[in-house]
C-alpha cells in the first residue's frame, strides 16, 4: 500500500475516532438524563422494548446498505463516472426509502404482538405502553435508515467529516427534546425526542442531494441489480454484523420474565459495554473496509494474513486492560455515572453486576467482529452466519440455564461466554492461506497479554481497600485505572513490546499505520 494511502487512512480513523468520542460522550449524557427520570423502572423498561422493536427493523434495512453501497459507488465512479454512480445509486436509495416506508406503517400496525414477543413476561399494561411507545418511535426508522444510505454516499467521497458527526447531532437533538417535553409527557415524551433527534440526523445529511441533484434520478426499480445483491446479505448481515442486536433482543424477552427494572439494567449496562466497540471499532472498520476488500479482491492472502492478524493481536492488547479496569471498577463507573434522580442504590446494584457481567465478553466481542468483517470482504457470508446461529443457540441455552441462580446476571454472562466460545471457532474457519502463516504468534501474543491483564487485575483488587476511603469517587475511579493501567503497561513492556510501541504512539493514528508498516515489511 503506498504510504499516501496509509496516511489518509489514518487521517480518517483520526477524525472519525475524534468524532466517535464526543458522540459517545454525548450519547452518555443522553443515557444519565434518561436514567435520572425515570432509574430502573417498569416505565423504562417498556421504552427498551419499544425501541428494541424499531432498532431491529433499522438493522436489518441499514446492514447490507453499508456492506453494497460503498464498493458499488466507488466502482461506477472510478469506471464509469459520477453520472452513471449517481444514477445506481439514485435507485437504491429510492428503493429503500420507499421499503423502509412500508415496513415502518407494518411495524406500528404490528406493534403490540411484537411487543408481546419480545416481552412475554410483561403484564397488560406495561405491554400496553410498549406498544404505544414503539407506536410514536416507528417514524425514527425512516429517518435514520434514509440517513444511513445518505452517510454512506458521503464516506464513498472520503467525506467524513459531516456522516461522523450525524449521531453527535442526534444525541443533542434528543436530549434537547426531551427536556423541553419530560415534565409535561414523561416517557412518551422521550419516544417523541427519539423521532426529532433521527429527523435533525436526516436534515443534517440531506444537503448531499442538493450538491449533486443534476445526477439525481427519481426511479424505483425493485428488480435492479444492487438490490438482489442487498437481499443476499440481508439475513446473513443480520445474523453476523447484527448479533449484538440479535443478543439483546433475547436478552429483552428473558429479562421481561424477571422483576421490574431487569430490563432496564440490562439496558443501562449494554450501553455501557457498546460504548468501548462503538470507540475502537466502529471507525477502524469505516476507514480500513475499502482497503481489506481490495485485498481480499486481489486475493493478496499473504498481506491479508500479515494486516489482520496484526489488528486482533493489538484489538486484544487494548481490549484487556479496558475489560479489568471496567469489571474491577464496575459499581464505581455506574454510581458516577447514573446515580443520581431516580437513579437510587438498587439501581446502581442491579447495573453494576450486570455491566460487569457483560464486561467479561468484551475482548471476544472486538476480534468477532474484526474477523465477521473479513469473511464479508472475502465474500463468503456462510461461514460467519453459521458461527452467529451457533453463537446464539449456545447463548440462548446458556441464560436459560442461568437465569434461575444468576437473574439478569446470567443473562448478560451467557452473552459473554457464548463470545468466546464463537472467537475460536471464526479463527479456525478462516482459509489455511489467511490463517497459517501468524496464528501461532497471534495465540501466544493473546496468552501474554492475558497474562498482564492477570497481574493488571491482581494489583488493582489489592489496592482497592486502600483507596475505599477516597471520598471523591472520579479521584477513586482515577487512582485505580491509573494504577491498574501501569501495571499492564510495565509487565506488556516485559512481554509484548511491539504491541506496547505501537499503542504508545497513539491508538487513534497508530492502528492504520500499523497497517501500512505492515504492508510495506
Amino acid at each position: 500500500m503506498p504510504p499516501s494511502t496509509g496516511r489518509r487512512i489514518a487521517q480518517a480513523a483520526v477524525v472519525l475516532m475524534a468524532l466517535e468520542a464526543v458522540e459517545q460522550a454525548t450519547g452518555l449524557v443522553k443515557q444519565m438524563v434518561i436514567a435520572a427520570q425515570f432509574g430502573t423502572s417498569a416505565i423504562l423498561d417498556a421504552y427498551f422494548v419499544a425501541t428494541t422493536v424499531a432498532g431491529l427493523v433499522l438493522l436489518w434495512a441499514t446492514l447490507p446498505i453499508n456492506q453494497v453501497l460503498i464498493p458499488m459507488f466507488r466502482h461506477d465512479l472510478a469506471r464509469h463516472g459520477e453520472r452513471v454512480a449517481w444514477t445506481n445509486a439514485s435507485v437504491l436509495f429510492n428503493n429503500v426509502a420507499v421499503i423502509l416506508f412500508c415496513v415502518s406503517v407494518a411495524v406500528a400496525l404490528l406493534a403490540s404482538p411484537l411487543v408481546s414477543l419480545l416481552a412475554p413476561g410483561f403484564d397488560p399494561g406495561a405491554q400496553s405502553l410498549a406498544t404505544v411507545l414503539a407506536q410514536i418511535v416507528v417514524p425514527s426508522v425512516l429517518f435514520m435508515g434514509v440517513a444511513r444510505v445518505l452517510a454512506q454516499l458521503y464516506y464513498s467521497y472520503e467525506r467524513f467529516v459531516t456522516p461522523g458527526a450525524a449521531g453527535l447531532v442526534n444525541n443533542v437533538a434528543l436530549v434537547v427534546g426531551f427536556v423541553a417535553v419530560a415534565h409535561a409527557w414523561g416517557v412518551h415524551g422521550l419516544a417523541v425526542a427519539v423521532v426529532f433527534g433521527a429527523l435533525v440526523e436526516l436534515l443534517l445529511l440531506v444537503p448531499i442531494l442538493w450538491e449533486k441533484r443534476r445526477y439525481y434520478v427519481a426511479r424505483i426499480d425493485l428488480r435492479a441489480p444492487q438490490m438482489t445483491e442487498l437481499r443476499t446479505l440481508s439475513l446473513p448481515l443480520l445474523v453476523t454484523a447484527g448479533g449484538t442486536e440479535v443478543a439483546r433482543i433475547t436478552d429483552r424477552v428473558f429479562a421481561s420474565l424477571l422483576s421490574a427494572g431487569s430490563l432496564t439494567a440490562l439496558g443501562f449496562a449494554q450501553r455501557l459495554t457498546s460504548l468501548q466497540n462503538d470507540f475502537l471499532l466502529r471507525p477502524l472498520i469505516r476507514s480500513t473496509d475499502p482497503h481489506f476488500a481490495q485485498l481480499s479482491a486481489e486475493r493478496d492472502f499473504p498481506a491479508l494474513s500479515q494486516q489482520l492478524f496484526r489488528y486482533l493481536r493489538l484489538m486484544f492488547f487494548v481490549a484487556v486492560p479496558v475489560t479489568v479496569a471496567i469489571a474491577v471498577l464496575s459499581d464505581d463507573v455506574v454510581r458516577l455515572l447514573f446515580q443520581r434522580g431516580a437513579f437510587d442504590d438498587t439501581s446502581v446494584r442491579l447495573t453494576s453486576h450486570a455491566l460487569l457481567a457483560y464486561t467479561l465478553g468484551y475482548p471476544a466481542t472486538s476480534l468477532s467482529r474484526v474477523l465477521d468483517r473479513t469473511f464479508f470482504a472475502l465474500k463468503e457470508t456462510r461461514t460467519p452466519t453459521r458461527m452467529a446461529l451457533l453463537r446464539i443457540a449456545v447463548k440462548i441455552g446458556l441464560a436459560f440455564a442461568l437465569l434461575r441462580p444468576l437473574a439478569h446476571v446470567g443473562i448478560a454472562l451467557a452473552e459473554s461466554l457464548s463470545q468466546f466460545i464463537r472467537l475460536p471457532l471464526l479463527l479456525r474457519a478462516l482459509p489455511a492461506e489467511i490463517r497459517r502463516q501468524e496464528i501461532g504468534r497471534t495465540v501466544a501474543a493473546f496468552g501474554r497479554t492475558v497474562a498482564a491483564g492477570g497481574v493488571m487485575a491482581a494489583i488493582m483488587l489489592a489496592a482497592d481497600e486502600r483507596v475505599a476511603s477516597v471520598a471523591v469517587l472520579p479521584l477513586r475511579i482515577a487512582a485505580l485505572s491509573a494504577l491498574g493501567f501501569a501495571a499492564f503497561a510495565g509487565v506488556a513492556l516485559v512481554l509484548q513490546r511491539d504491541e506496547a510501541r505501537t499503542v504508545a504512539r497513539g491508538l487513534a493514528a497508530c492502528l492504520p499505520a500499523s497497517l501500512a508498516r505492515g504492508r510495506r515489511a
